[in-house]
């Protein structure tokens, strides 16, 4: 009966962590989709259409936003039938791009996509903080779960659920929104998020146990 148990707490880890890392490929594939997808044939499709619709805005503002050590450069477009809004460039693309400057735009799903000028193109969709936040709980949840099987912590001890969940998220979070950004190549992106995974999860099993058991003592 014991082993049975074990065998479905490891299972239910797992399941976990597969829908997490299911659902993190789903929407990197759907931020970067707009790269592919075919010009739309009306010119007004609706807001969810698979498609890309071209268009131009107006540069109305520019501001420069300093974050510790870094500059971002930022331009406030405005386009017809749509908010102004701020998009992220680089420093090239601000100094090239004035007041007044006409941006080509790419349009995908209703948001901006992509914005280009003279050469100078800069990707516009951000990542979904609050789904990648999501999705790194339940990659958490489900790697305290195999962690707790690993180092066999009872589950009766909320420390160390919490630990081990804890850091797996933080650093699942830190990293999907990274990779969500960057938009590399999915290859290099897999390269990357299994490791960076397994590393997590490993350190909670080599590092917490013994931190336990100093709390204990």
């Amino acid at each position: 009966m014991r082993g049975l148990a074990l065998g479905l707490l490891v299972a239910a880890g797992l399941a976990a962590v597969a829908v997490g890392f299911r659902w993190f490929f789903a929407v990197y594939d759907d931020l970067g989709a707009y790269r592919t997808a075919p010009v739309c044939g009306t010119a007004a499709p609706t807001p969810r259409e698979d498609c890309v619709r071209g268009g131009t805005g107006r540069v109305e503002a520019r501001r420069v936003r300093y974050s510790e050590d870094e500059r971002h450069y930022e331009l406030t477009v405005s386009r017809e039938g749509a908010p102004t809004r701020e998009h992220e460039v680089g420093e090239a693309f601000y100094k090239d791009a004035g007041v007044g400057s006409e941006v080509e735009l790419r349009v995908w799903r209703g948001r901006v996509a992509e914005i280009s000028y003279h050469g100078h193109r800069a990707r516009t969709l951000s990542p979904p903080l609050l789904t990648a936040l999501a999705l790194s709980l339940l990659v958490g949840f489900g790697s305290a779960l195999l962690v707790q099987r690993l180092i066999e912590q009872p589950l009766s001890v909320p420390t160390s659920i919490a630990l081990n969940g804890g850091w797996v998220t933080f650093f699942v979070f830190m990293g999907a929104c990274i990779l969500l950004e960057q938009q590399w190549s999915f290859a290099l992106t897999l390269g990357l998020t299994v490791p960076g995974w397994l590393a997590a999860a490993a350190s909670t099993a080599l590092i917490f146990p013994d931190w336990l058991e100093r709390r204990s003592s």
